[in-house]
């Protein structure tokens, strides 16, 4: 006799919903959100306005990099968290930043090739593969260091 829960899709939504803050970060880091909140809480406007960004679709991208536990909001101002202070500040010891397009070019290529997983299955064979030829000699140099 089996045993069937009554909870719901907790593990499959968690999954499902775990690109999200990947996505985030990249954006952050892209627009370079973190090095404005350095010296302290700042509203959506007064980032934007620092950026040069509208603050319309920016407050939802600083929402979400909340959710992803890199930065805060209190009273409509956001915040770095200690972690994102110290690897996504420009200037700081640890800067994180400059790996940001070996992170772009390592996740698309492999989401891309995972999202072909189901394929590779069928066809017995990949599907997908890193196109070195196609990225730039800063692209590989960037690639192969980590940065």
């Amino acid at each position: 006799m089996s045993s069937i829960t009554t909870g719901g899709p907790e593990t499959i939504n968690a999954t499902a919903d775990a690109v999200y803050p990947a996505m985030a970060m990249l954006a952050g880091m892209k627009l370079d959100l973190f090095s404005p909140l350095s010296n302290g809480p700042l509203t959506t406007e007064e980032i934007g306005g620092e950026l040069g960004l509208p603050p319309r679709q920016l407050g939802r991208l600083l929402h979400a990099l909340v959710d992803a536990g890199l930065t805060r909001v209190v009273d409509g101002r956001f915040s770095n968290t200690e972690e994102a202070a110290r690897f996504l500040v420009k200037g700081a010891p640890d800067y994180y930043g400059t790996r940001r397009l070996n992170f772009s070019l390592k996740c698309s290529a492999k989401w891309y090739a995972l999202l072909k997983t189901a394929d590779s299955v069928t066809s017995d064979g990949p599907q997908a593969s890193l196109d070195f030829s196609a990225m730039s000699a800063e692209e590989l140099e960037d690639f192969y260091s980590g940065r």
